[in-house]
């Protein structure tokens, strides 16, 4: 990152944690490195690329962090232990870094988005057919294109205010109980 910005003027404006690993396992089935390795993935590469981002923002007093999290860190389920505990620490490390940047004008924010068309999730949600959305309001999984609005907000100027939140993105789910 520290040779990118170089490279453009020592400018970033907009810093989006979107890497992520998965691990569909029962927690028997999960060994110390792997999951060591999904939950460095999923929050240890967020904490580290938002720390060198800040550095470059100060200098403006000006800057977004979003992170990318999943509404799985907020309902949990059997059988995905290490993506919901990397997930679920970027949700803290929202909350703690919209804290420690946010005098500096920088914002930190995270989308949750839960059963969205992609290449990832192909298999699963054809596997479970249709049903799956029952509990969903809108009775659908989300399209790719549908987290853009919610990220541009985020970014913008009309989210300048908005700091430490998780925004949901998941058709109604997470209200269903």
């Amino acid at each position: 990152m520290r040779a990118l910005a170089a490279s453009s003027g020592d400018r970033l404006d907009i810093l989006v944690n979107n890497a992520g690993a998965r691990l569909r396992a029962g927690v028997d089935d999960i060994g110390l490195s792997e999951f060591r390795r999904v939950v460095d993935m999923n929050l240890g590469a967020a904490f580290f690329m938002s720390r060198l981002a800040a550095q470059l923002m100060r200098s403006r007093r000006h800057g977004r962090i979003i992170m990318m999290s999943s509404v799985a860190a907020m309902r949990g389920r059997a059988g995905d232990a290490a993506y919901i505990s990397g997930k679920g620490g970027l949700l803290a490390l929202t909350r703690a870094l919209a804290s420690e940047f946010g005098a500096d004008g920088i914002t930190v924010n995270a989308l949750a988005p839960g059963a969205f068309r992609t290449d990832a999730n192909k298999d699963l949600l054809a596997m479970r057919g249709p049903e799956q959305f029952m509990d969903v309001p809108l009775r659908r999984a989300a399209e790719p294109r549908e987290v853009v609005g919610p990220a541009l907000f985020l970014a913008s100027q009309a989210g300048s205010f908005v700091t430490g939140h998780c925004l949901t993105i998941d058709g109604g789910r997470s209200t269903a109980y």
